[in-house]
């Protein structure tokens, strides 16, 4: 098995609220607005870097040349014999999320998401695209 990595780099500004196993969220001050990162799949683990110099160079931005300053980078890493990465960036007003329910995300076919009541995705059912209809249950909530 390989260890795959998907790397996403913020403003050198965000503040880390709030991180879990497959979840942080983040607020940004340039617009004034929360950023929610969500593996989606809930098989890939997040971790969080910021100004990193030991073992690996991670978390920096950099403007100009030689111009060097901290920033929150968030890498999804799983380690497998292959991986599909599935990421929510979810803006939002309100500190907490709205709530995240998901199902199928392990197929590509058939992925439905429900932010709050509102429901999202497609379907590929038989060679037809259908949109998702169904309201998810409760079983399908992202942690």
């Amino acid at each position: 098995p390989e260890t795959y990595v998907q790397w996403f780099h913020l403003t050198p500004n965000a503040v880390l609220l709030d991180q879990s196993k497959h979840k942080a969220t983040f607020f940004i001050p340039e617009i004034e607005r929360h950023l929610t990162v969500i593996d989606l799949t809930s098989s890939t683990d997040i971790s969080i870097k910021r100004g990193l110099e030991e073992k690996e160079i991670q978390g920096w931005y950099s403007r100009k040349l030689w111009e060097f300053k901290p920033n929150y980078a968030i890498g999804l890493a799983k380690k497998a014999r292959q991986h599909h990465f599935k990421t929510l960036f979810l803006l939002h007003e309100d500190e907490e999320p709205p709530a995240v329910k998901t199902r199928n995300v392990v197929h590509f076919s058939k992925f439905c998401l429900q932010i709050d009541n509102a429901i999202e995705g497609y379907q590929l059912s038989n060679g037809l695209l259908s949109e998702c209809s169904q309201e998810l249950s409760n079983n399908d909530t992202i942690q």
